[in-house]
C-alpha cells in the first residue's frame, strides 16, 4: 500500500508540473496568437477599406471625366491632375494592402504549421 501511495503521489507531482509548464505555456501562447492574428485582421480589413475608398474613387473621377467628354468639351487640368493623383494613390494602397496581407497569410501559415 505504501507504494501504491509513492506511486500516486509521484504520479500527482509529474501531472501538476506538467499541467503548470506545458499546458498553461500552450493557453498562454494561443492566447497570444489570438490577440496578434486580430489585430493583423484588423489592420487587413482597415487596408482594404482604403483600397476599395480610392478603386471607387476612381472609378468617379473616371466617369466624371468620360461625362464631360462624351459632350464635346475637354477634361480641365485640374480634373486630369485628381485623377492622376489618386490614381497613384490607389496603386499605393493596393501595393500596401497586398503586402500586408501576403504577410499575415504567411504568418498564419506558419503559425498552423507548429
Amino acid at each position: 500500500a505504501a507504494i501504491h501511495l509513492q506511486l500516486h503521489k509521484k504520479n500527482k507531482l509529474y501531472a501538476d508540473k506538467y499541467t503548470e509548464h506545458v499546458i498553461t505555456y500552450a493557453k498562454d501562447w494561443a492566447n497570444i496568437l489570438d490577440t496578434r492574428v486580430a489585430k493583423h485582421v484588423k489592420q487587413a480589413d482597415k487596408l482594404r477599406v482604403d483600397l476599395d475608398h480610392y478603386g471607387k474613387k476612381v472609378d468617379d473621377l473616371n466617369r466624371g471625366m468620360n461625362k464631360t467628354m462624351s459632350k464635346g468639351k475637354s477634361a480641365k487640368d485640374s480634373s486630369v491632375d485628381k485623377v492622376k493623383r489618386n490614381e497613384q494613390k490607389l496603386i499605393q494602397a493596393r501595393q500596401e494592402y497586398d503586402r500586408f496581407v501576403n504577410d499575415l497569410c504567411g504568418f498564419m501559415e506558419e503559425i498552423m504549421e507548429r
